[in-house]
């Protein structure tokens, strides 16, 4: 047993996250008149274009020439889409993602590109890799991506890249996201923004950069409040970054510094009984998430002859969580005969409060070296190690309900996971660029990845183990695989391009995968981790071709078709509404349709991306489902080669327009619309509602939402700017998920042969409003 695993029991050093939120922020301030003396220039962000600029592996060739869709945005985008973050802007602008929001927090979004996610949640598929400045964000312990450590006010660009090229590590099976940090140089001068919302939303954030004889500056921070729409959800966020850089002729240096801390609500899904009648309900309330982080990485580039070039980074980054999630009992823990609430009817014990604690280090290294031999022809070298560390602890202490639906703790917290598990990765990579002949362009790459993943039990009594119930977690696997790309580019015309290509990328299974894939010892994610089977990586295989072109001064076009398949794909497969395991899952599909076009012209700039996303499973399975009104005896479905794989919209549609009336007056209108997608559980597509016993049709409806934007200048650098999200206050869903709901009639049912199979839902944001401020020195 232990007892500090209270989110405000993550005891971290002072010297590394202030407690004082008023020191925090003092010192930030106080700073940037002084800078704002050395340097009072005035520069407009530019649109930065990381590939082959920063240092991670990088294809080392030009935008126009990589043989896939790769999507570019910079600082001012989003600052003009004036999106609340990072997901949220991409889900509203760029082709192909989506973001639904099953812990109802914004800054816990699962976030999907072409059916690959890039999540905070452990249990998700994850398959894209994300970097910053050249440093892997994807936690060591499951891949995940935690959206409210990136510094926002920070990232000056990014690129995402689509397909699976090997050259970006492990887990980029459906992609890169590669984001790049301000500097001094690119982004000079001095701004300060405040922000105010609906439903308590209110934020500030300051940022100074500067340059002067070969030194460079930035600094940044923001802090962000929301007292949220729904019930018993208030979050909040503070953020700093700092870079020094050092520029030399032949060279440059640069060191950052992040330090991050988040307090996140997320009451999760809520039974689409009780959101008809009210939309801010939750089903139960309590859960809270609190993450802090640090990070620093150092840049560094030089030149060191005619054509050769010599660029690398290492960083190190920690990260802790604390979690609370009060919910109905669904522990089984055979040391102490504790059982699901369902299964014994225990007065006193139809609740539990879950605590955990993870707390993750990481490390890495890259090194890439680039020759430039004769015009068209270019080769890069590189090798990367990451390793990473995590140790995570969950505990239960049993309770009652109250009448608001909360947990009242009555038993005695137990420990119930204690474990630790370390991730070692190498990589060698090479990639050969060469100009065939005029016009065309091929590009080869091939890298060899090996992964040691090594889980210790440190609950595990070797001397006692029927008790514990498994053989430990004390396993160590080592993943080998090389894999292969090759794409190629053909420039009919000066605005004409033609590309295809084939790729492949593996990702070996997380700790948390390996401690809980054992169909015979489920565990709650991330809990009660029983047995340690193995698992087979994920391969997969992308085939994309497609066609791009310009019109006009300023008009740009796309179209491309793309399909990637998975091999032994990890899914975590559900034996009740918060319990499960993961299992390898034959094989998985991803394919579909990219159109896009934009153009400017005098005051009016447009664009319109559509995208078709097919996602299927390839192979049969039994899976367990027992609130799907298919399932058999057992609780089980039966999953068939071509049913559509839950939480992706086959269809998307994003439409913008930017009206420029004046010089610095911006007015923006912008169409998101989603169509139809199953809800989790309903992995057969043949889940039926009868009235009787199944509630809810098992699939959530597509949507069209509309948001505006605008924003003019005031005085000499100061600017008012609003927006409006969900003009129409249009009701609708993100995810589902198939349950069971302990509360019909909206109080807590002792009895649990009452319980009712139902659709718990995401519900999306009402009608929101921001006002703000900006200023630039």
């Amino acid at each position: 047993m232990f007892t500090e695993l209270s989110p405000d029991n993550v005891n971290t050093p002072n010297a590394v996250f202030p407690q004082s939120k008023a020191l925090y922020w003092a010192i930030s301030v106080a700073l940037l008149p002084c800078w704002a003396q050395a340097e009072q220039r005035i520069m407009e962000a530019p649109t930065v274009e990381v590939i082959g600029e920063s240092f991670v592996p990088g294809l080392g060739v030009p935008k126009s020439q990589v043989a896939s869709n790769v999507q570019s945005f910079s600082g001012e985008d989003m600052r003009h889409a004036q999106a609340p973050n990072l997901p949220a802007f991409m889900a509203d602008t760029l082709p192909s993602v989506s973001a639904n929001s099953v812990t109802g927090n914004p800054l816990q979004v699962d976030l999907a590109y072409r059916g690959f996610y890039a999540s905070p949640l452990m249990g998700m598929p994850q398959g894209l890799s994300v970097y910053l400045d050249g440093m892997r964000m994807n936690e060591s312990f499951g891949d995940t991506v935690l959206w409210d450590l990136i510094p926002r006010n920070a990232v000056a660009g990014a690129n995402l890249l689509a397909g699976a090229n090997p050259v970006f590590g492990l887990n980029a099976l459906g992609g890169a996201l590669n984001m790049g940090t301000k500097s001094g140089e690119t982004h000079p001068g001095t701004e300060a923004e405040l922000t105010t919302g609906s439903h308590g939303y209110s934020s500030m954030s300051a940022s100074h950069g500067g340059a002067q004889d070969g030194y460079g500056w930035f600094i940044a921070a923001n802090t962000w409040r929301d007292g949220g729409w729904r019930d018993s959800s208030p979050s909040n966020q503070d953020q700093v970054f700092a870079k020094v850089g050092k520029q030399v002729e032949d060279g440059d240096v640069d060191l950052s510094f992040a330090l991050s801390q988040a307090k996140l609500s997320g009451n999760g899904l809520t039974p689409d009984e009780m959101l008809s009648d009210r939309r801010g309900a939750v089903y139960t309330h309590g859960d809270e998430t609190r993450n802090r982080a640090w990070h620093i990485n150092l840049q560094a580039s030089r030149e060191l002859r005619d054509g050769v070039f010599l660029s690398g980074n290492a960083y190190v980054r920690q990260t802790r969580m604390g979690g609370i999630n009060p919910d109905v009992n669904q522990i089984t823990d055979d040391r102490f005969g504790i059982q699901p609430y369902e299964d014994t009817g225990n007065a006193g014990e139809e609740a539990s409060v879950n605590r955990q604690r993870l707390e993750q280090q990481m490390a890495g290294l890259n090194l890439q070296a680039t020759l430039e031999r004769e015009e068209g022809r270019r080769y890069i070298f590189g090798y990367a190690l990451e390793s990473g560390r995590a140790d995570y602890k969950r505990s239960y202490q049993l309770g009652s309900f109250d009448a608001s639906r909360g947990v009242v703790p009555l038993g005695v917290e137990t420990n119930i996971v204690d474990v630790s598990g370390t991730t070692t990765s190498h990589g060698l990579f090479a990639v050969w660029h060469e100009t065939l002949r005029p016009g065309w362009q091929m590009t080869a790459s091939a890298r060899w990845n090996q992964t040691r993943v090594k889980t210790t039990d440190h609950l595990f009594d070797p001397a006692n183990p029927v008790i514990i119930g498994s053989q430990g977690l004390a396993n160590d696997f080592t993943y080998r695989r090389l894999n292969p790309a090759f794409g190629l580019t053909w420039e009919a015309a000066p605005a004409f391009t033609a590309y295809g290509s084939l790729g492949q990328t593996n990702r070996a299974p997380s700790p948390i995968e390996l401690a809980c894939a054992d169909a015979n010892a489920p565990c709650t994610l991330p809990n009660a981790m029983q047995s340690d089977p193995y698992l087979k990586q994920v391969v997969t295989t992308n085939l994309e071709g497609g066609l791009r072109g310009r019109f006009g001064d300023k008009g740009h076009w796309n179209a491309g078709l793309f399909r990637a398949d998975n091999r032994d794909d990890i899914l975590f497969v559900a034996t009740t509404t918060s319990s499960g395991y993961f299992q390898n899952f034959g094989r998985t599909r991803r394919q579909g349709l990219e159109l896009g076009l934009d153009a400017e012209q005098d005051k009016l700039a447009w664009n319109v991306n559509y995208s078709l996303v097919d996602a299927t499973y390839q192979s049969e399975a039994t899976v367990a489902s027992p609130a799907n009104s298919q399932a058999d005896a057992n609780g089980n479905i039966q999953v068939r080669a071509g049913n559509t794989i839950p939480g992706i919209p086959r269809h998307q549609l994003k439409l913008g327009v930017t009206w420029k009336p004046a010089d610095g007056t911006r007015l923006g209108l912008q169409v998101v619309a989603f169509s139809s997608q199953y809800a989790r559980g309903n992995e057969n597509n043949a889940h039926q509602s009868d009235g009787v016993s199944w509630f809810g049709p098992g699939v959530i409806p597509g949507y069209t939402v509309l948001n505006l934007t605008g924003e003019t200048p005031l005085t000499k650098g100061l600017t008012l700017f609003g927006r409006v999200n969900n003009l129409f206050d249009k009701h609708y869903e993100t995810a589902g998920q198939l349950g069971e709901n302990a509360f019909v009639g909206g109080a807590f049912n002792p009895v649990s042969a009452a319980w009712r199979n139902e659709s718990f839902l995401a519900p999306g944001a009402p009608r929101t409003v921001f006002v703000g401020l900006r200023y630039r020195l």
